[in-house]
C-alpha cells in the first residue's frame, strides 16, 4: 500500500504523463516493469485466496519490489549502476576464489 501511495505522490508532483514518461525511459524500463509487475502480483497474492507458502512468497515478492525500486532510483544517479555492478562483480570474484 505504501508503494502505491508513493507512486501516487510522484504522479502528483510531476504529473502523471511526465512521471510515466520518466519511468519508461529506456534506462529504467526493465526496473519499472519488474517493480510494477511484482507490485501487482504481491497485491494479488496478499488479497487473493489463502494458500500454503503464501507468507514466504510474499516476502520474496516484497524483496523483489525493493530491489527493483532501488535499481530504478539508482538510475537517476550518474554512473551509480556501473559502480554497483563493479562492486558485485568484485564480491562474486571473492567468492569464486574461496572455492
Amino acid at each position: 500500500l505504501g508503494n502505491i501511495i508513493s507512486l501516487s505522490g510522484s504522479f502528483f508532483l510531476s504529473g502523471p504523463r511526465a512521471q510515466v514518461h520518466k519511468m519508461f525511459h529506456p534506462t529504467r524500463r526493465i526496473a519499472t516493469c519488474v517493480y510494477l509487475g511484482s507490485l501487482v502480483v504481491t497485491l494479488g497474492v496478499a488479497f487473493g485466496k489463502t494458500f500454503r507458502g503464501q507468507g514466504p512468497l510474499l516476502l520474496v515478492l516484497m524483496g523483489l519490489q525493493y530491489c527493483a525500486i532501488a535499481w530504478y532510483c539508482i538510475s537517476y544517479i550518474p554512473f551509480a549502476r556501473q559502480v554497483i555492478r563493479r562492486c558485485f562483480g568484485r564480491l562474486a570474484s571473492q567468492f569464486e576464489e574461496l572455492d
